[in-house]
């Protein structure tokens, strides 16, 4: 069991130096996309999450106000075709080069044998670590396997709500008879709000979920190490 946690903390490691080389990269910062009239340009970041949604003015002498939805949701989509085009043009070839001079065998490295107990965490009372792991594994199985993160956002009093995810956009809905009231100006800063809150509400739960792994980390490390000292304490054989 010991070797075998060493191995999978090892091949975490090597996947993280791998992450970190591809980051270092040059990578795309923003993606944009029109609907076909040119009528809503979003923006999306490096992540294909929208950053900022525009409506041009004028746009009631040519566009159906219960038509604005179908175009925001045109506008993201062509919004993430650029940024899709922009990322396969990142050169990926010198962080490969690294991994191969790395591992010329193609074989990420299991661990030959378990570092010091300090390298994985702390030594602790082991039923107590016992109760403290449980906790979090029925934490972790109480989310839906199907759980999806989203933000959702409102706007305008409520007249523009928009829900976004780790996809992009997933959803976009606009009061027909508010948005000919108010204009491109004032439809402009209600869909800046609801974008504000939903991209806020997803930060929430991206955050959560990363505190949990964080500390189902922390728990595993932790874990080892008292696995390491209880091991140590065995008589040894002659």
């Amino acid at each position: 069991m010991l070797a075998r946690l060493a191995a999978i903390q090892r091949q975490v490691a090597e996947l993280q130096s791998a992450v970190s080389a591809f980051q270092s990269q040059p990578q795309p910062r923003e993606g944009r996309g029109t609907d076909p009239g040119g009528w809503v340009s979003v923006f999306v970041d490096a992540r294909g999450l929208p950053s900022r949604i525009e409506v041009r003015t004028g746009w009631q002498r040519q566009v159906a106000p219960e038509a604005l939805e179908a175009l925001v949701m045109a506008a993201s989509a062509e919004a993430l075709s650029d940024l899709t085009r922009a990322w396969s043009e990142v050169d990926v070839e010198p962080m490969l080069s690294d991994f191969r001079a790395a591992h010329p065998d193609g074989q990420v490295p299991a661990a030959s044998m378990l570092q010091r107990a300090e390298v994985y965490g702390h030594a602790r009372d082991p039923f107590a670590l016992t109760e403290e792991v449980l906790v979090a594994l029925k934490v972790a199985q109480a989310q839906p396997d199907d759980a999806v993160p989203s933000g959702r956002g409102l706007g305008g009093n409520g007249a523009v709500a928009l829900t976004i995810g780790a996809g992009g956009l997933s959803s976009c809905a606009i009061d027909g008879r508010w948005a000919a009231q108010h204009g491109a100006s004032g439809l402009n800063r209600a869909l800046a709000e609801a974008l504000s809150d939903a991209r806020e509400a997803l930060n929430e739960q991206a955050e959560r979920r990363r505190a949990d792994a964080q500390n189902l980390t922390g728990l595993m490390n932790d874990a080892l190490a008292t696995l390491v000292r209880l091991e140590d304490r065995q008589p040894k054989e002659r």
